[in-house]
Parts: structure tokens; C-alpha cells; sequence
């Protein structure tokens, strides 16, 4: 009787000790590993991002025969951030959008080592311009709009964009896109294009 008694408190403990540990499982690890699974998603996108980058840089400089004005139009040597201004002005009255808005951003780092995850950093020398553009017009006015800023020489990757129809039937939009710079191949041009400077 008392082995009874025994294997049966036996099999209580083990049982508890299964649920707290099934418990542990679920309230500690569970969580954890869908986080990482997020993660792993996050950086999926962040590769594939990179990866495009990287082929659209790839694909401008295996363009063997680039002049090197264009090559400098692409990845200009400053920010030329007043150019992208009269780009963006002149997008407008080419499409009829008009511009509300535009800020321009000059961050000390770029993004692109943050998103190669590596110790070693890609492409140290490119800068890069944060631009956000409120624009107002109609979907065709604003679609194309979009599509002029995609096809400019300057390299520009396009990362958010809100489109939200106001009451008048035109459309709001928000838009936030990167323009890269490298000041460092300057000694490899034989006529460089520099910003004009006052004497």
C-alpha cells in the first residue's frame, strides 16, 4: 500500500513538475522565439533592400561606357541638395502636383552599413540626403510625378509613401526617399563637377 501511495506522489510531482515546466516554456520561450522570427523577417527585407541598392549601383557602374557626367550625376561628389530642390520644383510643374513641402535631411552616417549587419562597412565613402516631399494633385498628377523622381539620373531609392484622397478629391501624399553622394572618387575624375563657390 505505502509503494502505492508513493508511486502515485510520485506521479503527482512529475506531472506538476511537466506543467511548470511546459509553463516555463510557454510564457518564456515562446515569446522570445516569435520575436526573433520578426527579427529574421526584418532583416530578410533589410537584405533585399541592400541587395537592390547594390544591383542598382552595380548596374551604373557596369555601364562601362558611363561618361564621367554621368557617373557624377548619379552619385554626385557634395550633396547637391539644391539641385534635388529645383528637381523637385521642376517635377511639379512638369506634372502639375504641387509641392507643399519639402525637408532636407544631412545624417552623419548612412544607412546602408546598418543594413549589411557585417563588421566591415559597405561603401564607408557614400553619404546620403533624407528627403521628405508633401505633395497635393490628382492620383495621375501624383503617379506621375513619382515616376519622373524615378527616372532622374541621381541615384534615389524610395523609402515610404502615404497617399490619403482629401475631401476635394484630391490626393495628400507624403513621401520620404534617399539621394546618395561620394565625395571620395574625386581624384579619379579628370573634370570634376564641384559646387560653385563665391570668390
Amino acid at each position: 500500500m505505502d509503494n502505492t501511495k508513493n508511486r502515485s506522489l510520485g506521479l503527482i510531482v512529475m506531472m506538476l513538475l511537466f506543467l511548470v515546466l511546459l509553463l516555463l516554456y510557454v510564457v518564456l520561450l515562446q515569446p522570445s522565439s516569435s520575436k526573433l522570427s520578426d527579427q529574421k523577417k526584418l532583416a530578410e527585407q533589410s537584405e533585399m533592400q541592400l541587395n537592390a541598392l547594390q544591383a542598382s549601383v552595380t548596374k551604373q557602374e557596369e555601364g562601362s561606357g558611363l561618361a564621367e557626367q554621368d557617373m557624377q550625376a548619379a552619385l554626385p561628389l557634395w550633396d547637391n541638395s539644391e539641385q534635388l530642390v529645383v528637381t523637385l520644383k521642376s517635377l511639379s510643374l512638369q506634372t502639375g502636383a504641387k509641392l507643399n513641402s519639402a525637408t532636407v535631411d544631412l545624417p552623419g552616417e548612412n544607412k546602408l552599413n546598418a543594413l549589411s549587419g557585417g563588421e566591415d562597412p559597405l561603401y564607408p565613402t557614400v553619404k546620403e540626403v533624407n528627403v521628405n516631399v508633401s505633395l497635393l494633385g490628382t492620383y495621375a498628377q501624383v503617379k506621375s510625378w513619382m515616376a519622373q523622381l524615378q527616372q532622374q539620373k541621381r541615384l534615389i531609392v524610395i523609402n515610404d509613401f502615404t497617399l490619403q484622397q482629401t475631401d476635394s478629391g484630391m490626393n495628400s501624399t507624403e513621401l520620404s526617399f534617399t539621394a546618395y553622394f561620394d565625395p571620395s572618387y574625386k581624384a579619379l575624375l579628370k573634370d570634376p563637377i564641384l559646387p560653385a563657390t563665391a570668390e
